[in-house]
């Protein structure tokens, strides 16, 4: 079940003005390019996981101070920028079961969740953007930098290197920007923004064509002849999407549940009064900004994974591949795929075809 309606627009949030104060709370040292450990068989499995993602805290507590954020002012951003603010009965049980844990796991030092989460939530509110977008790394990930899927997405948000690159991340043999939270959130906002947008600012249809692809969703509202307005209403009622897509709403619901719950808690948020320390890119120096570079592969930490491999140029189409399908396994676009072969929406695909993934659009 879905929520029958939402309120689109999203609240501004005050940044906290830096001060001298804020130099008493070193930057959290995040390993931005290192390849993943054990690879995420399941976003699922991940999601529920108990271990945090591997962010290196400073041993030595910070003092809190006037002007430096703390958990309890992450919280409460978060809170302010949902778009869906009040819960109802709607959030499956199965889901809030699924990631009864998610809440808690803001709590715990040895998970360094919290300065991952700060900064998302902070990148999606300087957006303007629904904060419940801020929660799809605990359905992709379990809010793991270093995920790596045996399918080819890795990072935080499940980027697929095609996607990655059509943002501006680097994926090459010598590094892959997509271990970074700092990139991989940029490019996040950007791409979901657009959706967002393009979806008459409705938090709801823009992750279902983030799960999907935005022409995925468009084609069965214009098969079904669901206008946007009514899809806006009831998007459940857009008919011929996987149920893996119509589900998508419901975990972010049941997760945005949860934490509003939580919220209701007051030793859960006395819990989260505590500084949070700003994300940084590790080898930098607090005068550098927090989204340099990341280091190259070849200097990762010992014992990482080998460097992803280049996608290919070119698809033989098999039985069975779509349009659809083709663009969503190589992380790109219809419309991309169509300019790029001089398609047409409606053209047969047949076994043995090559098309191209890459290069100048055919005239």
């Amino acid at each position: 079940m879905l929520l029958a309606a939402i309120l689109t627009g999203c609240a501004t949030t005050k940044s906290a003005a830096p001060s001298a104060a804020a130099q008493s709370v070193p930057p959290v040292a995040v390993p931005m390019e290192s390849p993943g450990t054990a690879p995420v068989a399941a976003a699922e499995e991940a999601a529920s996981r108990p271990d945090g993602p591997p962010v290196d805290l400073p041993a030595t507590p910070a003092t809190a101070d006037d002007g430096i954020q703390t958990g309890r002012d992450v919280y409460l951003a978060f809170r302010e920028g949902m778009a869906t603010p009040e819960c109802n009965d709607t959030a499956g049980s199965r889901w809030r079961k699924h990631f009864r844990q998610a809440p808690a796991r803001l709590l715990k030092d040895d998970a360094a969740l919290l300065p991952l989460f700060s900064h998302v939530v902070g990148e999606f509110r300087k957006a303007d953007l629904p904060t419940e977008f801020a929660l799809i790394p605990f359905i992709e990930s379990g809010y793991n930098p270093r995920a790596r899927s045996k399918a080819g997405p890795a990072g935080m948000w499940q980027f697929i290197a095609l996607t990655a690159r059509n943002h501006g991340i680097t994926v090459n043999k010598h590094r892959d920007g997509r271990m970074s939270p700092i990139e991989s959130t940029r490019a996040a906002v950007a791409h979901l923004g657009g959706l967002y947008h393009e979806f008459g600012d409705d938090w709801r249809l823009a992750i279902m064509a983030y799960n999907a692809g935005e022409f995925r969703i468009k084609g069965a509202m214009r098969r079904g002849g669901i206008s946007l307005a009514e899809a806006k209403a009831r998007p459940a009622a857009i008919p011929g999407l996987s149920p893996i897509t119509y589900a998508y709403v419901q975990k972010l619901h049941a997760l945005a549940c949860l934490f509003e719950e939580a919220g209701e808690d007051e030793s859960w948020l006395a819990r989260l009064d505590h500084p949070v320390r700003p994300l940084q890119a590790a080898g930098t120096s607090p005068a550098q900004p927090a989204d340099d570079a990341p280091e190259p592969v070849a200097q990762a930490a010992e014992g990482a994974g080998p460097a992803p491999k280049s996608v290919p140029r070119t698809h033989k189409v098999k039985r069975g591949d779509s349009l659809w399908s083709i663009a969503r396994r190589y992380g790109m676009s219809v419309s991309a795929l169509l300019s790029l072969n001089r398609l047409e929406a409606g053209s047969v695909l047949r076994p043995g075809m090559v098309l191209r993934l890459a290069g100048d659009t055919i005239r």
